[in-house]
């Protein structure tokens, strides 16, 4: 993907707790401090693909949700080509976006944020039916104690990402 004013910046979230990890997002950078997350990140819990944060200089803090719920699905089996093909068009037809990290024969690695407004029910299932014999997981959902989030309530949510120190 090329996009104008992309840069990576290492962040981390959920700090000081099991979820924390670190991860190099990429970002296009907006102007006057904003950024949006342009890949969906692999490691990191909090935000997914299409939200806008902002660098408040010492962190960066979620600024505006983009209306995604992103699921990380892994396993330890390769998925044949025509398969992923077919759920790739999949999460186009629904309007999400999707990244296959990994995909061999000691690994699987897939990403995918879909839209909220296809229903929870709905997002289930297609990670149920698509991704039977892999495990998967929702990650902006949850805060660092398990409990729902409800951004898609309209409930605003405070998220802090910061600048590991990487010496």
């Amino acid at each position: 993907m090329n996009v104008k004013n992309e840069v990576g910046l290492t962040l981390k979230t959920y700090e000081n707790t099991e979820l924390s990890e670190q991860e190099l997002v990429q970002l296009q950078c907006l102007g006057d401090r904003d950024y949006k997350v342009i890949r969906i990140p692999a490691k990191l819990f909090g935000f997914t693909y299409g939200d806008i944060i902002e660098d408040c200089l010492t962190h960066f803090e979620l600024k505006k949700r983009s209306g995604y719920i992103g699921c990380r699905v892994y396993g330890s089996k390769m998925i044949s080509e025509s398969r992923i093909e077919k759920i790739n068009n999949s999460v186009k037809e629904q309007g999400g976006v999707y990244e296959e990290f990994v995909n061999n024969e000691q690994q699987f690695l897939y990403l995918v944020a879909l839209p909220a407004r296809i229903g929870w029910r709905n997002i289930q299932i297609f990670c149920d039916e698509n991704f039977e014999e892999c495990s998967w997981e929702y990650t902006n959902v949850y805060d660092p104690n398990g409990n729902f989030l409800e951004w898609w309530k309209g409930k605003g949510v405070a998220l802090k990402l910061t600048k590991p120190n990487i010496n």
